[in-house]
């Protein structure tokens, strides 16, 4: 995530050990500016997408209120997925040429 990097945004990702599991999650990455989930993913089909929000719904249990979540994807999807991912509340990181873009929810 060198463009974040670039923008002065520091991105890491957290180790988060669940209660009674044997193994802990981790999250794709974690901007601390913000701050913000994003878990990435490399296609924008529906079941990837709704992987995505199970993903980050899960990791939202774990840290502090006001972190705020997104995906980020290859590409925009078509706009039902971006309507599923809003009224989850998840922005939309997604390339556009060099750059990435961001659709708030």
């Amino acid at each position: 995530m060198l463009l974040a990097e670039a923008r002065g945004r520091a991105v890491e990702r957290l180790r988060i050990p669940p209660a009674g599991e044997a193994k802990p999650i981790f999250t794709d990455i974690y901007l601390t500016a913000g701050p913000e989930l994003v878990e990435a993913k490399g296609s924008t089909d529906r079941n990837t997408i709704r992987m995505a929000i199970g993903q980050l719904c899960d990791y939202n249990r774990f840290v502090p209120a006001d972190v705020t979540g997104a995906v980020l994807l290859p590409e925009l999807p078509r706009e039902r997925l971006q309507k599923l991912l809003a009224s989850a509340g998840m922005g939309i990181y997604y390339q556009d040429g060099p750059d990435f873009n961001l659709l708030p929810p």
